[in-house]
């Protein structure tokens, strides 16, 4: 890992008054922390950094820079193994406060400063329509003129076709652009995808999606998968950009978030008033893939139903497919209830929404060296890039699985959804 020591953070402002204010750096050390932060729950990705200021002339100077843009760049020059690179991305300075203040006659101590990315200095709250247009139009037409954002695409094509029979007329009043794709994610739907429910975010590549979960698994990996990640502790795992450094947990999320989902009762109204009831079931709205979700098939059947929910007035003719997305986003969280907490060495290319492969072994007799269950293909569903106090950056990973591949000698294989 020698090409770390080229580690490097640019901080820039594009304010053509703001040039003192660069803080480009080798001299990483006047930052306590420096935190790129991406989530598939969050939609924005935002930048969080720790700034010494033990001499308090950029409390003095700046005091706050609200809306200002920055261009950043984190990483180091790719080698020619294919390990390294950079993180490029623009920021908007959000809020700032400073922290550990020390016993001076002047201010001082460290600038906490938090980032989002670029778009959302254009979001706010908006009103306008479309007339006979698919989610997925309107969705780009958000991100290119309303957001005015260059993201990296990755937007599913949505089923909902307009037509003289299926009208499709949309209304954006007074919300923001951020709460008003949240909302077509919670309704758009993908024939090739039946079951599968929408997310919507930007990553700290200055990607944006608006895809299927289903989709977002079936992408290839982000390394190649005959050398996934390993786990394996030894003085190698140092030097070794593709073994994990540490495991932090492993969560099964369990009923607080599946139990309302064994069995969903929703209730959509005709045109005409009258109610129409139908029943959801767990098993039917999860990524399977030949394995188990680990809930019990006499505990989902115990039940007559677990919650209930109302789609509202429903049209035939129009509301067909947002139903059907209405009802698989029910389902989301529970798509994505087996999660790894994994340390490894920075990978900028393991950030939210991509694939990344493991491979874990196992002591266990007749397993063959590996743990299945836990080895495959994981979503990377949040990540943080980071340098310790010595310069040396490294990715730290939330990922989630839909289901787990049992072995066939499982006790519960059978008894498992």
């Amino acid at each position: 890992m020698s090409s770390v020591s080229n580690f490097e953070f640019i901080f820039k402002s594009l304010a053509k008054e703001s040039s003192k204010f660069n803080l480009e750096t080798q001299n990483y050390k006047i930052y306590d922390r420096i935190l790129l932060v991406d989530d598939i729950f969050a939609f924005y990705s935002y930048l969080e950094l720790h700034i010494n200021d033990h001499t308090g002339t950029l409390t003095d100077y700046l005091i706050s820079a609200e809306g200002l843009e920055f261009e950043t760049k984190f990483g180091f020059e790719e080698n020619t193994e294919g390990y390294g690179g950079y993180l490029e991305a623009n920021y908007i300075w959000d809020t700032n406060q400073l922290l550990d203040l020390r016993d001076e006659n002047y201010l001082s101590g460290t600038m906490n400063v938090i980032l989002h990315s670029e778009a959302y200095k254009s979001d706010s709250i908006r009103t306008r329509a479309w007339k006979d247009t698919k989610i997925s139009a309107i969705v780009i037409d958000i991100l290119e003129n309303e957001l005015n954002s260059d993201a990296e695409q990755f937007i599913s094509t949505t089923g909902d076709t307009p037509s003289s029979k299926n009208p499709q007329n949309w209304h954006m009043i007074n919300t923001t652009c951020e709460e008003y794709l949240e909302d077509l994610s919670e309704i758009a739907y993908n024939q090739s995808y039946q079951y599968s429910p929408f997310l919507t975010f930007f990553n700290s590549a200055n990607e944006f999606y608006f895809m299927t979960i289903e989709e977002l698994f079936k992408q290839a990996p982000i390394v190649d998968i005959k050398s996934p990640y390993t786990l394996h502790f030894g003085e190698e795992t140092q030097y070794d950009p593709y073994k994990i450094k540490t495991i932090e947990n492993v969560t099964i999320v369990g009923s607080e978030v599946n139990k309302e989902n064994y069995k969903r009762r929703v209730y959509k109204n005709k045109s005409t008033g009258v109610p129409e009831k139908e029943d959801l079931n767990l098993k039917n709205y999860i990524i399977k893939d030949g394995g188990n979700i680990l809930v019990r098939k006499d505990l989902v059947d115990s039940y007559d139903y677990t919650d209930i929910e109302d789609f509202g007035i429903y049209q035939a003719n129009i509301d067909k497919e947002f139903y059907k997305g209405w009802k698989n986003s029910q389902f989301r969280d529970s798509a994505l209830n087996l999660r790894m907490d994994i340390l490894i060495a920075y990978n900028p290319k393991a950030i939210s929404g991509k694939i990344i492969p493991l491979k874990i072994s196992s002591e266990v007799e007749g397993k063959a060296g590996e743990n299945k269950e836990f080895s495959g293909n994981w979503l990377i569903i949040g990540s943080t890039h980071f340098a310790d106090p010595e310069g040396i950056p490294y990715t730290h990973l939330l990922l989630a699985k839909s289901s787990i591949q049992l072995d066939s000698e499982h006790p519960f294989k059978n008894d498992l959804i």
